[in-house]
């Protein structure tokens, strides 16, 4: 079979087979320098199949799949386990708090659920493994003799024909499940028999805190929303599955009746229209906004009321992601088109029309910047001021407290590097900008010929092929990045440089990563800082996986 996603982990590195110490640059006096530390789990089976390795929550466990003599086996944290026939997706899963595994293995077509290297009870199928949110509790679906049921802990629970989804959701763990018998669909909460239904969507959602959850069932023809063990009212179709407001309290779907669709908003049906967009919560969950097209025109709807139509409307950005509300969900803005033109629509006050619009929200409250013009050029406003007409503007970068911003404005073939509305001549290709978290310092990668460098507080870094995961310390007092030359990488640490290595481990985010809306507590950048002086990475050397821990030292 296939091999898909499997959420594989890194391990606990004092399990490693060895630890190297290493200072990375000379003990002058009065300078600083750069002592790594580097934890690993050993050499990489050569059997290794890559598209397994995946990483714990936490980024401290790795693990993966290996082929060895015509077997497979699991590989956690450089432990080999044992060899099995095959293995079932989603492979392995971890535990939110990292401490367990669990993966679906097959031998002599038996399916085995092995949790932490120790295997479970012999089934004729095993899939669905689940964990609760806090880690205690573990649950899957096995088969035996046509017959399916969940095992909890393993306890085996009450015998179905079949199961469509497991979920863990609540403060006490409760465990819901679709099971079919008899020809009808049953929601089961803690092996109680809620509601019976002709048919089970795939339609899943909880709130991010976990203790709310909403399904889909269909009767007869008619598409039932039951959140939290309530039943809505039976509509002829359904839009989307149910969101929840960020702190769970306020709920909206959409519904489709005769044809015509229409918001469900704490049970309650809103006005129908003839399509509608996605809807999107302010983060206090007390404002409510989309999309909608009505007698042929698109409109924004806010907390149940209408704005002006236009032609079209499209939404505004906020940290590259398309919005009709500000971060801090008190303004509303977007662009509509009018006569051939488009303009800006914020908090209802319309804009001047131009051929080109776009609006951006910086992050951390409701500033707006917007870029309109028309081929005699482009304008960056801000408060209906503007900036000089340049021939092109690319994107606008914000610092994450939404205090500063930078762009390019492209102008006689040249491109211009403008901060905070003021214009930089000195140099004349593409910038791009890092800023630190509270705003005060700020990075731009560029170019000087085929090389490439950090310009940070007008302070250059040395020219490397390539520069990139640019990332400050939790204080924005140090900064680090990546950089790369004749193909091998390092990090550059406060401009003292680590020792090379071949590459990042990368980090996959599995849609199969357990029950629930886990999300990972990280993004993809590799270089983590664990305090103002101190950072890791998890890297490939050779045909090792290691943590690189770097530290600077005083002198």
């Amino acid at each position: 079979m296939n091999l898909k996603t499997c959420v594989l982990s890194l391990g606990i590195f004092f399990t490693a087979l060895f630890i190297h110490f290493r200072a990375l640059s000379e003990e002058v006096t009065g300078k600083p320098r750069l002592v790594a530390r580097e934890l690993s789990c050993g050499p990489t089976h050569p059997g290794v199949i890559e598209e397994t390795i995946r990483f714990s929550f936490d980024r401290r466990r790795v693990a993966y799949f290996a082929r060895e003599a015509g077997k497979i086996m699991a590989v956690v944290d450089g432990k080999q386990g044992r060899l099995y026939d095959d293995v079932l997706k989603p492979c392995i899963i971890f535990s939110p708090d990292n401490s367990r595994f669990a993966y679906g293995a097959i031998h002599n077509k038996k399916h085995y659920m092995v949790i932490n290297d120790v295997e479970g009870k012999a089934y004729g199928m095993v899939v669905l493994p689940s964990f609760s949110a806090d880690s205690k509790r573990m649950a899957y679906v096995a088969a035996s003799e046509e017959k399916a049921f969940t095992v909890m802990d393993g306890v085996e629970g009450k015998a179905y024909e079949g199961f469509a989804s497991i979920n863990f959701s609540g403060k006490e763990n409760d465990l819901w499940c679709w099971a079919k018998q008899a020809d009808k669909w049953l929601l089961v909460k803690n092996a109680i028999e809620i509601a019976s239904f002709d048919n089970a969507t795939a339609s899943v959602s909880q709130s991010s805190d976990l203790n709310h959850i909403a399904f889909v069932g269909i009767r007869g023809d008619k598409f039932i929303a039951i959140i939290d063990c309530k039943e809505g009212k039976a509509h002829d179709g359904m839009r989307e599955e149910v969101l929840f407001s960020a702190d769970g309290s306020r709920t909206v779907y959409g519904a489709i009746n005769g044809g015509k669709q229409f918001a469900v908003v704490d049970g309650i049906a809103g006005k129908e229209y003839e399509s509608m967009g996605r809807f999107q919560f302010s983060p206090d969950g007390k404002r409510l906004a989309y999309r909608a097209r009505k007698n042929g025109k698109e409109i924004v709807v806010v907390d149940g009321v209408e704005g002006k139509p236009y032609e079209k409307i499209s939404m505004v950005e906020l940290n590259y992601e398309p919005t009709l509300l500000s971060e801090d969900g008190i303004v509303v803005a977007y662009t509509a088109f009018q006569d051939g033109k488009w303009m800006t629509v914020i908090d209802g006050v319309e804009g001047p029309l131009y051929e080109y619009v776009n609006v951006y929200f910086a992050p951390k409250g409701h500033r707006t910047i917007s870029v309109m013009g028309d081929d005699n050029g482009l304008f960056v406003v801000e408060k209906a001021v503007k900036s000089k007409p340049y021939k092109d503007v690319y994107i606008i970068y914000f610092s994450a407290d939404g205090s500063r911003y930078g762009f390019n404005g492209k102008e006689d073939e040249k491109e211009i590097t403008v901060l905070d509305g003021v214009e930089d001549k000195t140099y004349s290709e593409h910038t791009e900008f890092k800023f630190s978290p509270d705003g005060k310092r700020v990075g731009k990668y560029r170019a000087r010929g085929k090389k490439r460098y950090l310009d940070l507080d007008g302070v250059e870094s040395k020219k490397y092929d390539r520069i990139d995961r640019v990332t400050f310390s939790p204080d924005c007092k140090r900064c680090a990045f990546a950089a790369t030359t004749d193909e091998k990488r390092r990090i550059v640490f406060d401009g003292l440089e680590s020792s090379t290595f071949d590459g990042f481990m990368e980090f996959q985010f599995p849609k199969d990563a357990g029950s629930g809306p886990f999300k990972y507590p990280f993004s993809n950048n590799p270089i983590v800082f664990d305090g103002p002086n101190k950072l890791h990475t998890l890297i490939k050397r050779g045909n090792e996986f290691i943590r690189l821990e770097l530290e600077i030292v005083a002198p």
